[in-house]
């Protein structure tokens, strides 16, 4: 699996869950699209790798690596709904990742939330979920 395989399974399991939520009339966009903020509140999701490490020593075509990432998610959410809009989305994109392996080889970990900020319009929250896939080279 490559980095943009797993990326690519990563968008799909996020748009798959948020999608069956209640919280689906919320938009998102990822990392490489234009901005869909609403007024409602809005989702920007990207995915970073984090670490790599080469778990075998074999003949090229057989080694395998292990990669790490994370996948970043950022909610705004309206200040004047604070922060128990964005702890509920929050929840939400623990429930779509958290635990869960997709996409042929890609498996999330645990999900963790942090408060970032507020200004005068939005209530931020960042969701990280850590995830790991491997490759064959």
């Amino acid at each position: 699996m490559t980095l943009n395989e797993a990326t690519e399974a990563i968008y799909l399991q996020f748009a798959t869950g948020w999608g069956a939520s209640s919280y689906s009339a919320i938009p998102y966009r990822f990392e490489n699209e234009s901005n869909v903020e609403g007024e409602s509140g809005w989702l920007r999701v990207s995915v970073r790798e984090l670490d790599s490490r080469q778990e075998t020593m074999s003949s090229p075509g057989e080694r395998r690596f292990r990669r790490t990432g994370v996948i970043q998610v950022q909610i705004f959410a309206p200040i004047d709904q604070g922060a128990k809009a964005s702890n509920l989305w929050a929840e939400q994109v623990r429930t779509i990742f958290e635990g869960e392996s997709f996409g042929s080889g890609v498996t999330a970990y645990s999900s963790s939330v942090r408060f970032i900020g507020a200004d005068e319009r939005w209530h931020n929250v960042l969701s990280e979920s850590f995830f790991e896939y491997h490759s064959t080279k």
